[in-house]
């Protein structure tokens, strides 16, 4: 019954407030204009969040907080219909109509307005580096215990924004996430704790990761800070409170 009811209009549409918020990933705009077709016909629509995870091929989870985003941004309504089972209906706030043709319009404006199209085109290229960011970090740490990213925004998005204009070049960010994958601290292999984004964007941390502390010892000696930040991790996984590594080492033997 759900796959007849959520047959979708064959344009989507992505408002101008939605496709220039920046409180919301291109995720979260994707679905909003995927949500547009499904809506056409009645302004509200059946679909799941399971129907969502298949069509994008990504967690429900995930997709339950870009739906969770579209509602505290006001552009979505969720009500829950008890005749139906339960079931959830999405309704747009906004109903934007599908028109039945829309003309493609090639030629240029005549009233250009270069002081917006500056504006809207630097957003553009900050929403592009977020999402290379997020992508390179998923793939690098893809089947590992590192969290991924769902969405690049609000306080991340500004740490990015000046980590990035100090880093411009991808190159280096692939060589920054794959020395965080290669450490056995950082990537949670030697103990319980790992490296989030958040924790990878600080400035002190980077610096610390780009000057080699973190990097697994190729000979006997061992880098006391990484040493006891892996004692504190081993506390508070074990509930015990050893100082120092040589009162470990002693109380081991």
């Amino acid at each position: 019954m759900q796959n007849s009811m959520n047959t979708p209009s064959y344009y989507a549409i992505l408002p101008s407030d939605v496709r220039y918020d920046a409180n919301l990933s291109s995720s979260e705009k994707l679905l909003y204009a995927e949500l547009t077709a499904l809506c056409s016909k009645h302004g509200y629509c059946w679909a799941s969040n399971s129907y969502f995870s298949e069509l994008y091929n990504v967690n429900k989870n995930t997709v339950s907080s870009w739906v969770s985003s579209l509602v505290k941004r006001g552009y979505i309504q969720i009500s829950v219909d008890r005749s139906k089972g339960n079931l959830r209906k999405v309704y747009l706030k906004k109903h934007v109509g599908i028109p039945k043709k829309i003309d493609t319009y090639t030629e240029k404006p005549e009233h250009n307005n270069k002081k917006n199209n500056k504006k809207n085109t630097n957003n553009n290229k900050d929403a592009i580096a977020s999402d290379e960011i997020m992508e390179l970090w998923n793939k690098i740490f893809k089947n590992s215990s590192v969290p991924m990213v769902n969405s690049i925004r609000n306080s991340r998005l500004r740490s990015l924004k000046v980590r990035v204009k100090e880093n411009p070049d991808i190159a280096f960010w692939e060589d920054y996430f794959a020395r965080v994958k290669s450490s056995d601290f950082l990537s949670g292999r030697a103990s319980d704790w790992r490296a989030t984004i958040d924790w990878v964007l600080s400035p002190t941390n980077m610096d610390k990761v780009l000057d080699g502390n973190y990097d697994d010892a190729k000979e006997e000696y061992k880098n006391p800070e990484v040493e006891l930040e892996k004692l504190k991790a081993y506390n508070e996984r074990m509930g015990t409170n050893y100082k120092t590594i040589e009162e470990f080492r002693e109380a081991v033997k």
